[in-house]
């Protein structure tokens, strides 16, 4: 049997919730079975294990995709796997197994602006109606989605035939790298500062967070992520006075960021749509206090180990924070600690593994 893992989706220097993914599936899938790499650039092979069998291929934006499934036919293979809906195949004689982490764009169809101008304008087309996904849906033999909430909305679109597998491989942390503060310490060194990590997509709502900070004038906001100037200058004007206390940091290390959610009152996520939410489980698993948005799937997440508000609701999002004595930071800390662990990239792998060998079975 050969089994190939679509890995062209890693950006190793975006550190996205697809990287993430495709990283730590690939990582555990690989212990449980040998698996080789499709990379589009050897750069990728980076976030990979050391000696991991790879071919390289097309970009997925390429034209050449179209021909992506003659050329792993040639290779011999049996199954792939694409952390993503979009891997083509067209003409396949293997069993394919793709990934629906959300439906966001069918709902907000603006499509990122790292994609280039032609990719962003099919993008749009793509996300105007359900029926090229179900097109392209069509070619797979089996879906993997990340949530029970993803779940229900692909049923809902009926996206996917109940005649067909689909299975649930929920996204995870890393262990090594997100863990709690020291267990002498209850609660974090700098008690007045908020964190957000994630994209200036508008359905993010980092300016719901930005225009909370006025009212919470003993607070920080560190913004971790990379942001234009653009972006930068658009969240500074709506923080108005409490603009010297918004502070951008570029991107961090997987050393750094950890160090910052210990040491911070609580991340904030003001999303207003999501698939899953990984950065509420790295938050919890440091021991830190998850203050976000009342989405179903935030609900799903964090179960009681959070303090909700209302979606795009600064002021709601305000007294959220305010919420948050000493006693209450104690109780989401635990809370959180205990819901972070039941998440397990190693579980997830297994479900795709097991899914796998069915398909397998069945010819």
């Amino acid at each position: 049997m050969t089994v190939f893992f679509d890995c062209r989706f890693i950006r190793p220097a975006n550190m996205d919730g697809i990287t993430r993914y495709s990283e730590q599936i690939f990582t555990f899938l690989s212990r449980k079975r040998p698996i080789t790499a499709l990379v589009s650039s050897e750069q990728q092979l980076q976030s990979l294990p050391p000696g991991t069998a790879y071919i390289l291929v097309n970009d997925p934006t390429s034209v050449r995709e179209l021909t992506l499934a003659r050329r792993l036919n040639r290779a011999g293979a049996t199954i792939v796997y694409s952390p993503m809906q979009t891997t083509s195949g067209l003409g396949r004689r293997y069993k394919l197994i793709s990934t629906v982490h959300d439906l966001i764009y069918y709902r907000r169809p603006k499509p990122p602006t790292f994609l280039p101008m032609a990719v962003r304008a099919i993008w749009r087309l793509y996300h105007s109606s359900f029926w090229p996904q179900r097109w392209l849906l069509k070619q797979s033999d089996a879906l993997i989605t990340v949530s029970e909430t993803t779940r229900q909305d692909i049923e809902r679109a009926q996206l996917w035939p109940a005649s067909k597998p689909l299975r649930i491989a929920s996204p995870a942390i890393d262990s090594q790298v997100f863990s709690e503060r020291d267990a002498t310490s209850s609660t974090a060194s700098n008690p007045k500062s908020l964190v957000y990590a994630g994209s200036y997509m508008p359905y993010k709502g980092v300016e719901t967070i930005v225009q909370a900070l006025q009212e919470l004038p003993d607070f920080e906001l560190h913004l971790v992520s990379p942001a234009s100037a653009d972006v930068q200058n658009r969240m500074l004007r709506l923080a108005g006075e409490a603009a010297s206390r918004v502070k951008f940091l570029g991107g961090l290390s997987d050393t750094e960021y950890p160090q910052l959610l210990r040491n911070s009152t609580a991340f904030v996520s003001a999303s207003v749509d999501e698939g899953f939410g990984i950065p509420l489980i790295e938050a919890m698993a440091c021991g830190t206090a998850v203050v976000c948005s009342d989405i179903p799937v935030f609900r799903e997440v964090a179960g009681a180990a959070a303090e909700f508000f209302e979606p795009s609701n600064a002021k709601e999002l305000t007294n959220a924070v305010k919420r948050l004595s000493a006693e209450r930071l104690l109780e989401l800390r635990e809370a959180g600690l205990n819901r972070a662990n039941q998440f397990s990239w190693d579980a997830s792998a297994q479900v795709i593994s097991n899914l796998i060998d069915e398909l397998t079975t069945e010819g």
